[in-house]
């Protein structure tokens, strides 16, 4: 299992370097499932995930496992006999105030933890965070500069809410790099901390908000062994990070894949646990050991969407009636003034009828791209009030 765990963290590194940035329908990514490499590696879940099919890249991701025979390499984790849900989201801003260094992850196929992160943004702001360190975006990236997402810096980021959280960064005033290391996989994660540290050497002074895939954030104990980005950057920079995890407390597509202790939570919003006293119950067991851990409750749907692209509100739906769409049609959408073809959209869906689902946009003007069945393609501007 060691072995097997340290294998996909390579591999993955290596996959996203070569897997080209485009959007494909979902009729292609049926096709690419029939591939037996793709059959074997978590390709089909990731490019589900980017084109807004959530519970098929729920799906994909756990027969993913079931191809290959694995089971996740949970924590044990004991509950005490009393606990209380408190609102992660602000839990998190309070305790941000004292810290230099904080580190979330991320599921790859779970756009949710990116609009969380993106949540805890302008509460970092304001609490002193300038820098967001992004695993998922290439290192040469020149977004401080132009303020423009393209699909070439990066493979994740070309997923619509990563695109957001980036963009509402970048508005914020975070400045915004890519840490990966890829010269040598086998020293992937000492050279993602010292890309880091090279960076806080600059800006002593920094707070920084690092945002990772899966176990990099592991601060004890990784199921494979390794020393991890996290464990490499505290030896670094001599500061202990504050870890936010995600993926453990997270929703599957089948239930048998959850953590055994998620079915305990009666959540409505990202939560995390307090005792009587109201002090922290960190989650943490005899494995994989973080600061803390957020529970997120199941995705609930709303106009076909996952409830929680709505922001509590802040966001809306949208529907685009056009009687001429020939479908199934994919459509993506663009800012208005900003509808480069090399960016990253706003939002992406494909439909087989005007009202099977609706796009979910900030207030703003749009350009919608749409590509019918036929592979023509027409745009139109849309308002969101």
């Amino acid at each position: 299992m060691k072995n097997k765990l340290l294998f996909l963290l390579l591999w993955s590194l290596q996959a996203c370097r070569s897997l080209p940035p485009v959007y494909q329908s979902n009729r292609q990514i049926e096709t690419l499932a029939k591939d037996p490499v793709s059959k074997e590696y978590p390709i089909v879940t990731w490019e589900y995930s980017c084109i807004g099919e959530y519970q098929k890249s729920l799906k994909a991701f756990d027969d993913y496992y079931r191809i290959t025979r694995q089971t996740i390499p949970y924590p044990n984790i004991s509950l005490p006999a009393y606990f209380m849900a408190e609102d992660a989201r602000n839990h998190i801003i309070r305790k941000s105030a004292g810290e230099k260094i904080m580190i979330i992850n991320e599921a790859h196929h779970q756009p949710m933890h990116r609009v969380f992160t993106e949540s805890l943004l302008e509460g970092l702001y304001n609490n002193g965070f300038r820098f967001l360190a992004l695993e998922a975006l290439v290192t040469n990236s020149k977004i401080n500069e132009t303020k423009l997402l393209t699909l070439h810096d990066g493979y994740y980021t070309k997923e619509p809410q990563f695109g957001n959280l980036i963009n509402k960064a970048l508005a914020l005033g975070y400045y915004v790099f890519g840490y990966e290391y890829t010269d040598d996989p086998t020293n992937r994660e000492s050279g993602q901390a010292k890309n880091i540290s090279a960076v806080l050497n600059q800006h002593p002074d920094a707070k920084i908000l690092i945002h990772c895939g899966f176990n990099h954030l592991v601060e004890d104990k990784h199921p494979s062994g390794i020393r991890t980005m996290a464990q490499e950057l505290r030896q670094l920079t001599g500061t202990d990070p504050f870890t936010i995890d995600q993926v453990v407390f997270s929703e599957h597509h089948d239930r048998s894949y959850e953590h055994p202790l998620y079915k305990n939570f009666n959540v409505e919003k990202p939560a995390v646990l307090s005792d009587k006293e109201g002090q922290l119950i960190s989650l943490n067991g005899d494995s994989s050991i973080v600061d803390l851990r957020v529970i997120h409750p199941p995705t609930q749907l709303v106009h076909g969407r996952p409830a929680w692209l709505y922001r509590n509100g802040q966001w809306k739906n949208k529907y685009l009636d056009n009687p001429e769409i020939r479908f199934p049609a994919t459509l993506l959408v663009y800012p208005y003034g900003r509808e480069d073809e090399n960016s990253v959209p706003v939002d992406i869906i494909e439909i087989n009828n005007p009202q099977e689902k609706a796009l979910v946009l900030p207030p703003g003007k749009f350009i919608v791209k749409i590509k019918d069945r036929d592979g023509k393609i027409t745009r139109t501007m849309i308002e969101v009030e």
